[in-house]
């Protein structure tokens, strides 16, 4: 009897240490949503990084009057750059934004250069990269400040004339090293060496059509500064959301380990009652067992 009680006891103990276990391991490893202790901590879980790597580089001209001293004469410089305005808001009326966005473009004769939409209802994102003419930059970002609820805002300018001189001094280079090459093919030579020469002449022309490429993001023509948005739609109510399931779920589980808990105190609390039950009452058998035994033994040594 003893040796089953205990046993019993063993495996609810077991059981408990197994649940409580298993209890810790979920509170360590299930994924849980950020928590919302304020605005800055919502609008990370539901915005992303605009523009992307498929996004156009801009470059804009600047003229710059330099003035080295007095008694000399200024002179100008042709100074290459490139803005980026990086806007992140974020909006609960996702197609009225979007639409105001599209009709500033239009308003500023930009040009939508990249654009990536996902996400379903309640939970959809857009980002776009829009091209603007340098003059109409600051005017339009004012503007795109207001669609939405705006969470942060960075404008970056970076020289670029440096690059645009290396550009330019490297075809120039290439340029004359392909002169060289065809005015060779006027002199004597074998098949192969005049294949050999075609080929790197071929070469040399694609590398200067590429250079020429490059170099004609700087005209004037192709002149922009760049502005990446992205604004995401339904993002408050879905992060609450993923708080709230996560905390019911939460709360439902510790629920039952307390329940779980109480009942194994309430049947341990029975086995020991039981067993002090099972242990007097064996005492007591014990005890008139004795008491029978010692009357019987009077009995029979009484003399006749």
């Amino acid at each position: 009897m003893k040796q089953r009680i205990k046993k019993g006891m063993f495996c609810l103990a077991a059981g408990f240490v197994v649940l409580f276990a298993g209890r810790l391991a979920y509170g360590y490893l299930a994924p849980s949503a950020p928590p919302l202790n304020s605005a800055n901590a919502l609008s990370a879980a539901i915005l992303t990084t605009v523009g992307g790597r498929d996004s156009k580089e801009n470059y804009a001209s600047e003229k710059l009057k330099v003035q080295k001293g007095d008694g000399v004469e200024s002179h100008s410089i042709d100074q290459k750059y490139e803005k980026v305005a990086s806007v992140h808001s974020k909006t609960g009326a996702f197609e009225d934004d979007e639409k105001k966005v599209r009709e500033l473009t239009s308003k500023y004769n930009a040009l939508i250069q990249f654009e990536q939409a996902s996400g379903l209802a309640g939970s959809r994102r857009v980002q776009v990269s829009i091209g603007v003419p340098p003059d109409r930059f600051d005017p339009m970002v004012s503007e795109l400040k207001t669609v939405g609820e705006l969470s942060s805002i960075r404008i970056d300018k970076t020289d670029k004339t440096n690059e645009y001189k290396e550009l330019k001094a490297n075809r120039a280079s290439m340029e004359k090293t392909r002169d060289a090459l065809i005015a060779l093919k006027s002199k004597s030579g074998n098949i192969e060496e005049f294949t050999n020469l075609e080929n790197r002449i071929l070469e040399i022309e694609r590398e200067i059509q590429s250079g020429g490429v490059k170099l004609g993001d700087y005209d004037e023509e192709n002149a922009f500064c760049t502005v990446k948005l992205g604004p995401g739609g339904g993002g408050r109510s879905k992060a609450r959301h993923l708080v709230q399931s996560s905390s019911n779920r939460s709360a439902r589980l510790d629920d039952r380990v307390v329940r779980f808990a109480a009942d194994l105190i309430v049947r341990r609390g029975a086995l020991d009652a039981a067993h002090s039950r099972v242990a007097t009452e064996a005492q007591r058998d014990t005890a008139a067992c004795a008491s029978r035994s010692r009357g019987r033994l009077r009995v029979d040594g009484a003399p006749d």
